[in-house]
């Protein structure tokens, strides 16, 4: 029986459940037909698959009983409390063929992990990087890991590209959400996670490395120093993202708890664009209540995925134009920047487009910022510059607001 914290979590979803499946490809079909949460099995019925169970802010609220700005508002720190590794709980796997990698049917990617979290040590002690990155199978015992210019880059530079580190699936909902949030960059996530829970978060010691408790499978190893394609895989945005060379990592050991459960990230779709965006629509939300009398909501749309366009509905109090340049500057990936009044849901692409359509002139209400860096996955800006804009959609404060009222 699996009694881990992601297991409790996913009690709380409505799972639909589907068919086994045997190949990677096999795996990516039931990705791209289901985008409810779902779970499904390898064909020994030894692993439970499982996708798009983060896919909305409401789970997860639903989940904490609070909302995630007050979860991760909290800058208290407790040290983490190591406990035994669990041998009953746990048991070893021979190689990475008995994790499901998968891959998308005629599109650019091929036997990849994506819920993937890397542990990675700062110093000797407790302090440790979480952080995810997409890791592509090329071997029984080697996967290449993209990397970005971040905190698991500095530490691997710091190193000479030689690093022992873990990575690890299945973690709690608080971890997981923790590892996609950017921190101060000083190795205290273990510890700001037991403040954000109040209380210190149970951990395994596997030298050199501290491994949260709740994780489902934990794969130990270390980068090796080499370098190898990683890619084609798509974007964010649901475009072609290039092939790199990126660092090799060597599996040493691997550990699965009875009945292990595998979570699988469609990349590009709403779980993606949640993990990835949440941690702005928190920076955004804690910029823009100061310039407002009261904010309704920010929203970071499907269609930006979840990335590059953002609507606020508010009722303002400093100018438009004001609290569209604080949007831009806190989130600096951002495009466009839609505002509206507070009767607009900024959820509601409708109701959005309807303020755009009857109170919002481009002569004077469109605010363009050229020759704006923004971001990398926008594929027509050149070398990420780009021309940013705000929408001033909101009733014209000389007017009457009743000849703005929508009445049906």
């Amino acid at each position: 029986m699996n009694n881990s914290p992601l297991n409790s979590y996913l009690e709380s979803l409505e799972l639909k459940q589907l068919p086994s499946a045997a190949s990677p490809s096999q795996w990516g079909k039931l990705l791209l037909e289901n985008n409810s949460p779902f779970a499904s099995s390898t064909p020994n019925q030894k692993i439970k698959i499982v996708a798009n169970i983060y896919s909305k802010l409401s789970y997860l609220e639903n989940w904490f009983k609070k909302d995630l700005g007050d979860l991760f508002g909290s800058t208290k720190e407790i040290s983490p409390a190591v406990i035994p590794f669990q041998d009953k709980t746990f048991q070893p796997l021979e190689s990475l063929e008995q994790l499901p990698a998968f891959s998308l049917p005629g599109l650019p990617l091929n036997n990849y992990y994506t819920s993937s979290i890397i542990i990675a040590p700062v110093e000797n002690g407790e302090k440790m990087n979480l952080s995810y990155h997409r890791v592509q199978k090329i071997s029984k015992n080697k996967v290449v890991i993209r990397v970005v210019k971040r905190h698991l880059y500095k530490l691997l530079q710091k190193n000479g590209g030689k690093l022992k580190t873990a990575i690890v699936f299945g973690a709690s909902p608080l971890v997981s959400l923790a590892a996609a949030y950017p921190f101060r960059e000083n190795g205290t996530d273990l510890q700001r996670l037991g403040g954000m829970n109040n209380k210190p978060l149970e951990v395994f010691h596997l030298d050199p490395l501290l491994i949260p408790a709740s994780v489902n499978i934990i794969v130990q190893g270390k980068f090796t120093g080499e370098l190898a394609p990683e890619g084609p895989f798509v974007d964010l945005t649901g475009t072609r993202d290039k092939v790199r060379e990126q660092p090799v990592f060597e599996v040493n050991t691997i550990y699965a708890r009875f009945n292990p459960i595998l979570p699988m990230i469609l990349p590009s779709e709403s779980e993606h664009a949640l993990l990835m965006g949440f941690p702005r629509l928190l920076a955004l939300r804690k910029a823009i209540k100061p310039l407002v009398n009261h904010l309704r909501g920010v929203s970071l749309t499907p269609g930006g995925s979840g990335w590059l366009h953002c609507v606020v509905s508010c009722n303002p109090k400093s100018s438009i134009r004001q609290i569209g340049q604080t949007a831009l500057n806190t989130h600096k990936s951002l495009k466009r920047v839609i505002i509206v009044n507070e009767d607009i849901d900024p959820n509601n692409l409708q109701e959005v487009e309807w303020a755009l359509a009857t109170r919002f002139q481009p002569d004077k209400d469109l605010h363009l910022y050229p020759g704006e860096t923004g971001s990398s996955l926008d594929p027509s800006s050149k070398n990420s510059i780009t021309c940013k804009w705000v929408c001033n959609a909101t009733i014209p404060p000389d007017q009457n607001p009743a000849n703005f009222k929508k009445l049906i």
